[in-house]
C-alpha cells in the first residue's frame, strides 16, 4: 500500500505511514471488509508493525530532542558571547568619555 499523503510505501497491517504519520486508509489494507477486525496471525502482525512504528517514532523523537538541546546550548553560548562583547564595548566607551572629560578639565 502507498501513502496518499507522501507516496511512501506503507507495510501491510500498518495503520499509519511511517514517513509522514498520515492515517492509512483501512479499505486499502486488503482486509476485504474494511472494518479493521483481524484475528490470529494478522492481528499479531499488526501489533508488531505498530510496535515498530512506535519504536521508529521514539527514535525520531530522541533525535529531535538531541537537536533541540544542541540548538539551545548554541543559543546560550551566543548570548553569553554577545553579553561579553557588549560589556567590553561599554567599558571601552566609558574610558573614552573619561579621557575626553579629563582632557577638557586639565586643558583649561
Amino acid at each position: 500500500m502507498v501513502c496518499k499523503n507522501c507516496n511512501h510505501e506503507i507495510p501491510p497491517g500498518c495503520l499509519f505511514c511511517m514517513n509522514c504519520g498520515a492515517k492509512a486508509d483501512p479499505a486499502d489494507m486488503g482486509t476485504g471488509t474494511g472494518s479493521g477486525a483481524q484475528t490470529g496471525p494478522q492481528n499479531e502482525e499488526t501489533i508488531l508493525n505498530l510496535t515498530r512504528q512506535l519504536q521508529d517514532a521514539s527514535a525520531r523523537i530522541g533525535h529531535l530532542e538531541q537537536q533541540l538541546d544542541q540548538a539551545l546550548q548554541e543559543k546560550q553560548k551566543a548570548e553569553k558571547q554577545a553579553t561579553a562583547s557588549n560589556t567590553v564595548w561599554g567599558i571601552f566607551l566609558i574610558c573614552i568619555v573619561c579621557f575626553v572629560l579629563l582632557y577638557f578639565i586639565f586643558m583649561q
